[in-house]
């Protein structure tokens, strides 16, 4: 049974209308798949990555109905929008909304948009334009984890990622050559495991640069923070952060 979620203890920072209308979550899997219908076979419309923050709008018993930063980006044709910027429609029924500009095998079909919908323009690419639709995906409750409130954190990571996704859909991903840099070098204690992903479930974490009582203290993460566990080494772990490091908490 599909039921509404409303986050009853939203900070200051957050506005009335937006704590009646979701619940802040963060995606906590390495990778999650937005597909457009709560269902299995469903068409995956996007995926994001671990530390994603969410608005989940309403549930089901297996699947999450979210909102995702920047919106649901599609290419379309741009002969079918009619309008610019904010106050743009769909022109026809039916329309192809695109993964990519183009309809070469590489460009996938995500969904078909009603006639009359509406769309934010955000590019335009030759006679294709970058919309954000109003097309609210469905996650696995399984791939995210929910925040008490909307913290500040949260908030500034939705407006920076907001601006990623739609950067890295004006362009076409290019294989990384960086390597990020260690604040140091990983012991073999426990190392034969897997990375993982995790969240940082303490209020706030004191951030070492080696695993010693006596270590000088870099940083603080706050709960939420998506990290990579690495390896362990008696009471301390090793995780590496969002901006790259390799630590101990």
């Amino acid at each position: 049974m599909k039921s509404n979620v409303a986050n009853t203890h939203a900070p200051e920072t957050a506005t009335a209308d937006d704590a009646q209308h979701y619940t802040a979550g963060i995606i906590s899997a390495e990778t999650a798949s937005l597909r457009i219908a709560p269902k299995h076979s469903a068409t995956v419309f996007d995926t994001l990555t671990l530390g994603t923050p969410i608005k989940i709008v309403s549930t089901t018993d297996d699947w999450a109905q979210v909102d995702v930063p920047a919106g649901s980006l599609a290419w379309v044709f741009g002969k079918y929008v009619k309008g610019n910027a904010d106050r743009a429609t769909i022109r026809g029924v039916g329309v192809r909304a695109r993964s990519k500009p183009g309809t070469g095998v590489s460009s996938t079909v995500i969904t078909k948009l009603k006639a009359g919908e509406r769309v934010r323009v955000i590019e335009t690419a030759g006679k294709w334009k970058l919309i954000a639709t109003s097309i609210k995906p469905w996650v696995r409750p399984s791939d995210f984890e929910l925040l008490d409130a909307p913290t500040k954190s949260w908030q500034a990571r939705w407006a920076s990622t907001s601006q990623s996704r739609i950067e890295d859909s004006k362009r076409s991903p290019q294989p990384s050559t960086k390597t990020a840099p260690v604040a140091d070098k990983l012991d073999n204690d426990k190392t034969g495991q897997k990375p993982r992903a995790a969240l940082v479930r303490t209020p706030s974490s004191e951030v070492l640069g080696t695993a010693r009582s006596n270590a000088p203290i870099l940083a603080f993460i706050t709960r939420g923070t998506p990290v990579r566990v690495l390896s362990e080494r008696g009471a301390y772990v090793s995780v590496q952060i969002p901006n790259g490091l390799a630590v101990w908490v």
